[in-house]
């Protein structure tokens, strides 16, 4: 019975021994076996630039009173779509409107004095004293009407309105305060002119060039790109934040697109490019026995083509000699 129990035993310990034995035999877990990427070659435009983001601003038109004054109302908001034409502010006509009753009283004592003249000639024709008395009044009476008519046409002067169709930007006059014809009251954004303010660093700034191609992507149109230029660069530091930066105004041609003030965009500015051209991936592309090797996948078979390469951004690299549009071409992994 004893030895029926060794026997077990033993058993057992060669099972434990003989697992063990597995576990440690066991094979590592195999790496994933790397496959080689399929390109298509392409026809496309290849870029060099400098990249950064900006928002977007409409060209502003400042509107100012033509003379001095108290503002009195201000019938638009800030955001309110405007027409040419429409009023947009009035200054306090209290002031000239009393100046206009004053010389109205004072036209009405100039003219009693004229008339009392013209009676004293009609009784007395052949006194010519007379004449010059008449046209000294009369020429004091013209006066006074000449200041009536100049107060009357300043009562039009005392309205602002809108030079352009747009949107109300700013509104910079409050009620009750006074202004003059020097201090902008509103400002009104042309919608046709949309520029894009971007911050660029002091190693970006000196790549930039006023005229210069600009690309745009707004967020709101992911898919569409608008052409541009650089219309105005920054040579003073903006000083906005801890960084070194720099102002760039670049104006867009957004022709067809509803674009905001303060819309968001990705800008590139070119600094040379090339359009249509052959391209493919720069992996796609090995070296072998000093030649620009890039291999070309036909009916399920390989074979190595030489190729002659052009300008290149870093990724994807113009193809001048040895490659079609539509041929598929691998990448080694």
């Amino acid at each position: 019975m004893l030895a029926k129990k060794k026997l077990i035993a033993l058993a057992l310990s060669v099972c434990v021994i003989g697992g063990a034995i597995k576990l440690m035999a066991k094979p590592k877990d195999e790496e994933p076996i790397k496959k080689d990427k399929e390109h298509i070659v392409a026809v496309d435009d290849i870029r060099v630039g400098i990249e950064g983001a900006g928002a977007a601003k409409l060209e502003g038109i400042d509107h100012s009173f033509e003379v001095s004054g108290n503002i009195e109302k201000i019938y638009v908001n800030k955001g309110d779509k405007v027409k040419k034409g429409a009023t947009l502010a009035k200054l306090s006509d209290k002031e000239i409107n009393l100046q206009i009753e004053e010389a109205k009283v004072e036209k009405d004592t100039k003219l009693e004095t004229l008339n009392q003249l013209k009676a004293q000639k009609k009784n007395a024709p052949d006194d010519v004293s007379i004449d010059s008395q008449i046209k000294l009044a009369q020429d004091e009476v013209n006066k006074i009407d000449k200041k009536i008519k100049k107060l009357k046409s300043d009562l039009d002067k005392l309205y602002v309105y809108a030079k352009n169709d747009g949107v109300v930007l700013d509104i910079k006059g409050e009620l009750g305060g006074a202004t003059t014809a020097s201090n902008p009251i509103v400002v009104i954004g042309k919608e046709d002119k949309i520029y894009l303010d971007v911050l660029l660093s002091q190693t970006d700034i000196i790549g930039v060039k006023e005229n210069q191609e600009v690309k745009v992507t707004f967020e709101a149109y992911p898919d569409i790109e608008v052409n541009g230029t650089v219309k105005e660069k920054g040579y003073v530091s903006s000083g906005q934040g801890e960084d070194v930066d720099y102002k760039v105004v670049a104006e867009l041609d957004t022709k067809g697109l509803d674009i905001y003030q303060g819309m968001t965009a990705e800008i590139e500015f070119l600094i040379k490019s090339k359009e249509n051209v052959i391209q493919v991936p720069n992996k796609a592309i090995i070296m072998k026995d000093n030649k620009q090797i890039v291999k070309v996948k036909e009916n399920d078979k390989i074979k190595e083509v030489e190729v002659k390469t052009g300008f290149s951004d870093g990724k994807v690299t113009e193809i001048l000699e040895g490659l079609q549009e539509g041929q598929v071409v691998i990448e080694e992994r």
